[in-house]
Order: C-alpha cells, then structure tokens, then sequence
C-alpha cells in the first residue's frame, strides 16, 4: 500500500456488516427462544419425577390424560366461547 494514498471501502462491500452486527443477537434470540420450545415439547413426551430423577417415556399419554380431563376441556370451551365474543 502507498503511502498518502487513501482507502476506499465500496459500497458493495459494506452491504454485509449490517447482517455481521445483528447476527449476533440472532443467534442469541434464537437460543433462548428454540431451546426452551423444543424442550418443553420432547419434555412432554416423558413422565419426569424431579425428586426421584425418574424419566420414563410415556409417548402421548400425557396428551391423552389432559385431553380427557373434563376441567380441561371446560377450560378449552370456555376460552372458545371468549373468543368467538371477541372476535365476532
């Protein structure tokens, strides 16, 4: 490079720093946003006892227990009652 001889950065090369400068949040946001969902959902799929540090896999049957509960599906009912108020 010569001396006294400026630098010129092109605008075409500077077209990727703005995606440089928020990839990091990104990639952060995305962590702490996916990780928590999909464990939630593969948690789902167990039958977890905390204090006995019992993990069994239990498929669909928690779905199937909190499907057939007549609170629940009140709950389900009433919600849809709120909202077709709200939105109709």
């Amino acid at each position: 490079m010569k001396e006294g001889v400026p630098v010129t950065i092109s605008k075409k090369s500077m077209k990727w720093i703005p995606w440089l400068l928020v990839l990091p949040v990104v990639i952060i946001r995305g962590f702490t946003t996916l990780y928590p969902i999909l464990m939630t959902v593969r948690n789902s799929f167990f039958d977890i006892k905390i204090l006995s540090g019992i993990n069994e896999f239990c498929g669909i049957q928690n779905y199937l227990k909190i499907f057939s509960d007549p609170k629940v599906l009140t709950s389900i009912n009433v919600i849809n009652l709120k909202a077709e108020d709200i939105y109709s």
